[in-house]
């Protein structure tokens, strides 16, 4: 059995690019060097058995957006659908929403409001599924069944909605199929543009001992890309367990910005990256097999460079298109797959962010074979 999930982050509430026919030169993209006639991101998105939001539904958290992020999934042919939030997601998080609530009653109530219409928006519909923090399991139509951890907290940078202070305990068990977290672990996938890496350390320790066969996430949106990683140890193998203090020693505050939504006042940091967290080179690496551990596909690998060779931008020229012509970075992890994952040896790590940092459409979606047990 087959079944594919497809993972995308940071939608915030943008709509699938048009589809232009191919050799159209009205409207080009201009991306990482490529002209392209399309969005990365455009109709109509590839059939799949399982649909995956990795949070950041919304940019400012307006219910506006929210239906519209909504109204996108469901024109995705997939049964299965699901979706976690953001830091972004303000009036998702119910206690952020009541810290940041002031004496005005009136608009204390509103609030309360907005985060029940907010959530009636995304938990109430039929064909698309909501999941908290914490363990699920999914039967799909065609008889198999998925294991899935998700979470959307992230390290505390900026006052935004579901992030911790200090630490976190991501409870992953044994046997998960599929981790979805809004933010990436420590040292994969997580490098800011400021080059501090930006993933949670304690998410990292939590993934190489439960080993999920993939782990998609979004949240640095400048670190798109898929990192196909072997363990360097046996599964169950004691290690020394990555730390991080959570920001770079001598970084700058964020900047705060005043937002509304809905009549609604909060304060959110509306600084270009979304976190900051430790310069030194992380220990995660240490955990991997990097002889056997590669890229699948990263925002450095498709980016055109006045340095490459006349090879190295055919190379880059046709994969471009490829991924432009099917509409997503295909990878098969199946046992006969081009990045074979048997638990608890691999894992496909997965950054999906749509969104660049200035939050313009730039990066193709992820399809992802697997093979999956039958329910």
């Amino acid at each position: 059995m087959d079944p594919i999930p497809a993972p995308v982050s940071h939608t915030q509430g943008t709509l699938p690019g048009p589809t232009i026919q191919p050799r159209n030169p009205i409207f080009p993209y201009t991306l990482y060097g490529h002209t392209a006639t399309r969005s990365p991101f455009h109709l109509p998105l590839p059939a799949v058995d399982v649909l995956i939001h990795c949070g950041d539904l919304t940019k400012r958290s307006s219910a506006e957006e929210y239906r519209s992020t909504m109204a996108a999934i469901r024109q995705v042919q997939a049964p299965v659908k699901i979706i976690i939030a953001g830091n972004h997601d303000l009036s998702l998080h119910q206690q952020f929403v009541k810290d940041n609530m002031n004496e005005n009653v009136s608009k204390s109530q509103r609030a309360l409001a907005f985060h029940a219409e907010a959530k009636h928006i995304v938990a109430g519909s039929k064909d698309v599924t909501y999941l908290e923090e914490g363990t699920h399991e999914v039967s799909l139509p065609n008889g198999a069944r998925l294991r899935l951890y998700t979470s959307p907290w992230t390290p505390s940078y900026g006052g935004w909605a579901f992030q911790y202070e200090g630490s976190h305990n991501f409870s992953i068990p044994a046997g998960i199929d599929v981790a979805v977290t809004h933010g990436p672990p420590l040292g994969i996938q997580d490098s800011a543009s400021n080059g501090d890496y930006a993933g949670c350390p304690m998410l990292f320790n939590s993934i190489q001992k439960a080993r999920p066969r993939i782990h998609c996430f979004g949240h640095i949106h400048e670190a798109w890309g898929g990192y196909y990683a072997h363990w360097a140890s046996p599964e169950g193998t004691p290690w020394q367990q990555a730390t991080g203090s959570g920001r770079s020693p001598g970084g700058s505050h964020p900047s705060y910005t005043s937002g509304t939504y809905n009549d609604l006042h909060f304060d959110y940091d509306d600084s270009n990256s979304d976190v900051s967290m430790p310069d030194a080179p992380p220990r995660t690496l240490e955990a991997l097999d990097q002889a056997r551990s590669r890229a699948v596909e990263t925002v450095d690998s498709l980016r055109l460079l006045d340095k490459d060779s006349d090879k190295e931008m055919a190379h880059k020229r046709e994969r471009y298109a490829r991924h432009s012509a099917e509409g997503c970075c295909r990878v098969d992890v199946s046992p006969e797959g081009d990045a074979p994952v048997e638990r608890g040896k691999q894992t496909l790590f997965l950054n999906a962010a749509i969104l660049d940092r200035r939050y313009k459409i730039a990066h193709f979606p992820w399809l992802v074979e697997i093979d999956l047990p039958i329910a």
